[in-house]
């Protein structure tokens, strides 16, 4: 742990002093003009700044004082940060601190007295020339109101409630644990509608430097509930409000080490009472133990989803999304298809809050362009982004949108003032469609979604982000996934243009938006007047919209129950239920021979394979086929999960010959999109005997030298069906060596327990994977996996250590060899 820079506090300190002198001095000599206007004015301007300096040199001492006691718990404690903080490791969360209001109330003080000396010694005069002038002055004395107003009302909080506190049941709070425990406060007054509480795991970021400095708050997850009043407990000195929130079994765990990027737990409670409303947050200790801990990534957390593949538990059917009350959706279902149509101006307050930025940045445009001496590059960068702003504004308004199911086809537009290409997407063409988070809440602290619809080549289309409420974006990907005949997973895509959030023990990175041109043509100077005046219309014209615009329910979805699927009997297969099968419809064949093979039914596997051939381009995935298709995925049987792969060709309508093999190669080469699904293809067709020492040199090439980690990615996914133990080395060294951790990710899956491998093929890998796991240049999140996969292949529980697992391969290795070499060559780590 790095402990707090003297020299550090030592500067801050010397930066104070000058503030402190010179405030002190300037007040002194002010005291020379008397009890007059400008003696006043400088007295109470030098002791401002005299109390900053004081504040930075009292910072300077207090602050260097608590940083090394933090970093001496840090040095005795390194794997317990819940006990760094001094209200953590008593149990509890303290609110907030009384000491901030003293802040708001010497900023009020100063800001009440600047703008009341300023407006006494200007605003009369202005007002006797009729100078319009004065409006602008009137704004600071105004602005001193509102200040004044929060400063008074934070006071009036902390009298009536005290400082409030959350007392923990534990500590710290595991995820897959409950957050538990009771608010202590001063409750002097009824609190009819409950205590409202939000757990909250937010992502604060700090970007810039200065003036330019801004915080970002990302809300990862949230949850919500009201306690009644009857519940609230009063004693004789204090209220307590029982708390009890589930955090998820994947969640983030809190983190502080980089100032700039952090990650936290909030608990928000507020009470809407008669006088002072109770607000307060506590910032709680969400952090896993050695009891608790898993390998979580970037991704995976709290049911976030930004990987093209999932797992088989992932794939697990989920209850029906509810219709939301209210909505400007407009839904419809008739002979056009199942579509949702997005109008214009469907969300006024956000509109109307772009307009008014809109019109603010125009009008400095404006005045840029027809004052004197302005610089030219300042004209220049900011009618740049006056095109930004003009397409947000456009797009605000008169932006509007239409996803549709029709005819095999799922139909994509968004348009602007009616103009928009509309885009045609087979099925077969879209990897998923789930709700699309970005962290962004409005007003209230609800979380806002859109509609992501990911395509096979990686490529993402948004619709309506950060418009919709959580359950009409559930609601919305629901209808749209049972319209397709698929599953409906409504798990949530979490994008950020901040990469992934800060964790102990996994890469972390910020990546910042790009710098503006520094040189473009010139303008012509009526450019900002031309601006101005349109976006004058259009405040005119929202407020005509916003105001005449008649409030109407969309229509809802009609709701079918999904026939339920007849249960497959576990019993061995009987020449009776051969003879029924193969009178029953291909579809119905395939679901219910695959469903027994996945019960270890040896006869249905048999004529599974000996029909799937002939039954390419027949077979459909539907909802059914789904879930089988992800149960075998991961089967315990390879031979079941070798007819995964045959059933994944014949329903994208591959046959397993030459023929196929030499399209396959020829669509990658002429079509790029389509190159991670053709390796994938390619790796099923070489992994059944066809043309294999041609196919596996290729996707050898790709998955080691391609620079599209896409198509690397999907290349590894193809040569874990070789069977082959050199199959496995390349699949080890992508693992080892390739840039892209997606890539390791699946690399190292196969080579742990996914794909066509015997488990004594895996096992020779295992003195490799500790060699490679005591490698100081490995990062912790690359260690964490190599671990995982040395679980995931021996199924021993070693601690996360590399002379610990010398130790049990030197004890244990060798029976872990020969048990492996008794089993059928077949039977692998599964999930059933």
């Amino acid at each position: 742990m790095q402990r707090p820079s003297i020299a550090a506090s030592l500067f801050l300190g010397l930066f104070g002093l000058p503030f402190a002198g010179m405030g002190l001095a300037f007040a002194f000599m002010s005291t020379r003009f008397g009890t007059n206007m400008p003696g006043l004015f400088g007295v109470v301007f030098g002791m401002f700044f005299a109390i900053i300096g004081f504040g930075l040199i009292a910072a300077a001492i207090f602050g260097y004082r608590k940083l090394s006691q933090r970093a001496d718990l840090q040095a005795a404690n390194p794997d317990k940060p819940w006990i760094w903080r001094e209200d953590w490791a008593a149990g509890r969360a303290n609110g907030s601190d009384p000491r901030a209001n003293i802040t708001a109330w010497v900023f009020t003080a100063f800001w009440d007295f600047i703008s009341i000396f300023i407006s006494a010694a200007v605003l009369p005069k202005l007002l006797a020339q009729g100078d319009m002038r004065a409006l602008l002055v009137l704004i600071f004395p105004l602005a001193g109101v509102f200040i004044t107003g929060f400063a008074v009302r934070g006071t009036l909080r902390i009298v009536r409630y005290g400082r409030t506190s959350f007392w923990f049941d534990t500590v710290p709070f595991p995820p897959g644990g409950r957050v538990k425990g009771v608010i202590h406060l001063k409750l002097p007054t009824a609190t009819p509608h409950g205590i409202d509480l939000r757990l909250a795991c937010k992502r604060r970021i700090v970007t810039g430097t200065g003036k330019s400095q801004s915080v970002n708050e990302l809300v990862l997850w949230q949850n919500e509930t009201n306690v009644p009043a009857e519940s609230v407990m009063h004693g004789l000195s204090d209220a307590e409000i029982p708390i009890d929130f589930a955090i998820p079994a994947d969640a983030f765990e809190a983190n502080d080490d980089n100032p700039n990027d952090k990650l936290i737990w909030q608990l928000t409670a507020k009470a809407d009472v008669p006088g002072v409303d109770f607000t307060d947050n506590y910032e709680l200790p969400v952090f896993r133990t050695q009891a608790t801990a898993v390998a979580v990534g970037w991704g995976s957390g709290f049911g976030l989803s930004t990987e093209l593949a999932v797992s088989a538990k992932e794939r697990q059917a989920e209850q029906p999304a509810p219709s939301p009350k209210e909505t400007h959706v407009v839904y419809s279902e008739d002979e056009n298809g199942t579509g949702f149509y997005f109008p214009p101006l469907r969300n006024p307050a956000q509109a109307l809050g772009i307009v008014v930025f809109a019109t603010i940045w125009s009008a400095v445009v404006y005045f840029l362009w027809v004052r004197e001496g302005v610089p030219w590059i300042f004209r220049i960068v900011f009618s740049l982004f006056e095109i930004l702003v003009g397409y947000m504004l456009l797009s605000a308004i008169f932006g509007s949108a239409l996803i549709r199911v029709r005819e095999g086809v799922l139909e994509v537009r968004s348009a602007i003032l009616g103009f928009g290409t509309l885009r045609r997407l087979a099925f077969n063409e879209i990897a998923s469609i789930s709700p699309l988070s970005q962290g962004r809440t409005n007003s209230k602290g609800d979380v806002l979604y859109g509609i992501n619809i990911r395509r096979s080549d990686g490529r993402d289309i948004n619709i309506a982000t950060s418009s919709l409420t959580e359950t009409e974006a559930k609601w919305i990907d629901a209808t749209l996934e049972r319209a397709m005949g698929r599953k409906q997973d409504t798990r949530v895509r979490y994008q950020s243009i901040y990469g992934a959030p800060p964790q102990r023990n996994f890469a972390t990175g910020i990546s910042t938006p790009g710098g503006v041109p520094s040189k473009l043509n010139t303008a012509h100077r009526k450019f900002g007047v031309i601006g101005f005046a349109v976006w004058l219309f259009f405040v005119g014209m929202i407020f005509f919209n916003v105001f005449s615009r008649a409030s109407s329910s969309s229509s809802r979805p009609r709701r079918t129950a999904p026939a339920a699927a007849k249960p497959i009997p576990k019993t061995p297969m009987t020449d009776a239920d051969a003879s029924r099968i193969s009178t029953l419809p291909i579809q119905q064949q395939a679901e219910e021979l695959l469903e027994r093979s996945i019960n270890h039914d040896e006869r249905a596997l048999e004529m599974f394979e000996s029909n799937i051939e002939a039954w390419t381009s027949q077979v459909r995935l539907t909802d059914h086929m789904k879930q089988l298709d992800g149960r075998a995925t991961y089967s315990t049987d390879l031979r079941v999960r070798q007819a995964e792969a045959d059933l994944y060709l014949a329903m994208e309508g591959w046959h397993r010959s030459q023929e196929a093999v030499n399209l396959l190669i020829q669509r990658a080469d002429s079509d790029k999109a389509y190159r991670p699904s053709a390796y994938y293809f390619l790796g099923m067709e070489g992994g059944r005997g066809v043309d294999s020492e041609r196919v596996f040199a290729i996707l050898r090439e790709r998955a080691l030298s391609d620079p599209d980690p896409v198509v690397r990615q999907w290349a590894v996914e193809g040569l874990r069906f070789f069977k082959t133990d050199e199959a496995l080395e390349v699949l080890y060294e992508s693992f080892r060596t390739d840039a892209s951790y997606n890539v390791r990710d699946r690399a190292g899956c196969n080579v742990s327990d996914c794909g066509i491998f015997t488990r004594v093929q895996r096992m020779r890998y295992v003195p490799k994977l500790i060699e490679l796991s005591a490698d100081s240049s490995l990062n912790s999140q690359m260690r964490n996996w190599v671990y995982m996969t040395l679980n995931g292949i021996t199924d021993a529980s070693v601690p996360s250590n590399a002379n610990a697992w010398r130790k049990w391969y030197e004890e244990h290795g060798g029976g872990k060899e020969r048990e492996f070499e008794s089993l059928p060559w077949y039977q692998v780590k599964g999930d059933e």
